[in-house]
């Protein structure tokens, strides 16, 4: 419910409005600073844990055993748009951009 009521609230904010809120969130809660190494290796740490949860979950179900899909959908998917647009401020890179040229060549790819 919380985040359907926050959705609405945001709904016509666009990839370069979360993508500036996401700058604005790291000049104070990102603590790490040096070169786009020192980014990219913390950055990687982090998706590693979501990916951890992700086959956590897949390996609980796999086996036949309860697991709950409330984390992946709260916190791993907002945290990978999280990190992604911190990576993309790092290096400089318009998301939205990036986004539609990948969107078209994957399109011309796998969309025959």
């Amino acid at each position: 419910k919380t985040l359907r009521n926050y959705s609405l609230i945001r709904k016509y904010m666009d990839i370069k409005d979360i993508q500036k809120r996401q700058a604005a969130y790291d000049e104070k809660g990102w603590q790490h600073s040096g070169d786009e190494l020192v980014h990219l290796r913390h950055v990687t740490l982090h998706l590693g844990k979501l990916l951890g949860e992700m086959s956590a979950y897949c390996e609980a179900r796999e086996h036949d055993r309860e697991a709950s899909i409330d984390k992946i959908q709260t916190a791993v998917i907002p945290d990978l748009i999280m990190h992604a647009l911190r990576l993309a401020n790092h290096l400089g890179v318009d998301a939205e951009t990036a986004f539609l040229e990948r969107e078209r060549i994957n399109t011309e790819r796998y969309c025959k």
